[in-house]
């Protein structure tokens, strides 16, 4: 299992991997497309302490939510805006299915843990971030650099991390 080597990881870190691995998929399977405003909503998170807000905001742009409806109007989307809205179609279309996997997979990380204590070392982190990191593999896509994440600390804030700009990390935004 190759999550097994992100043990020693906050949660917070492994999040910022998945992030790094979305952006891995996007850049080399879509690599025309203009992803910044999908990847600044998901790095907001490293930057919080509380995620409910996020997690709301982050659910309203995933394209099998996204197009749930047949135009903003019809929606009662409660993030995302008009002017979003439409970029977000915009870049979605003429994408497959992949995209919306590996968001949901990225998305299902960062909820791993939502509402609870971290047990032992996140075992359900490490499991969700292993079927992002396969999906990745599967699709002949490279995984990013992970030597940066490796620094952030599973020992701090009880396995959670300290919240840090995780742009920094980011290949789409810098």
């Amino acid at each position: 299992m190759k999550s097994e080597k992100y043990k020693t990881v906050a949660i917070i870190g492994r999040i910022a991997y998945g992030i790094m691995c979305v952006e891995s998929y996007l850049m080399q399977k879509y690599p025309k497309k203009e992803w910044s405003i999908l990847v600044s909503k998901l790095w907001k998170i490293t930057n919080l302490e509380l995620w409910d807000e996020w997690m709301d905001e982050v659910i309203e742009i995933i394209p099998e939510y996204l197009f749930e409806f047949s135009d903003y109007e019809s929606s009662n989307f409660e993030y995302l805006s008009k002017e979003d809205y439409e970029k977000l179609c915009d870049v979605f279309r003429e994408t497959g299915n992949d995209v919306n996997n590996v968001l949901k997979l990225f998305y299902d990380l960062a909820c791993s843990h939502a509402y609870s204590s971290i047990e032992g070392s996140g075992r359900k982190s490490l499991e969700m971030l292993e079927e992002l990191i396969q999906f990745i593999i599967k699709n002949e896509v490279k995984l990013p650099d992970d030597s940066e994440i490796m620094k952030i600390s599973f020992h701090e804030k009880n396995g959670w991390g300290i919240a840090f700009d995780g742009i920094s990390l980011s290949k789409i935004l810098l």
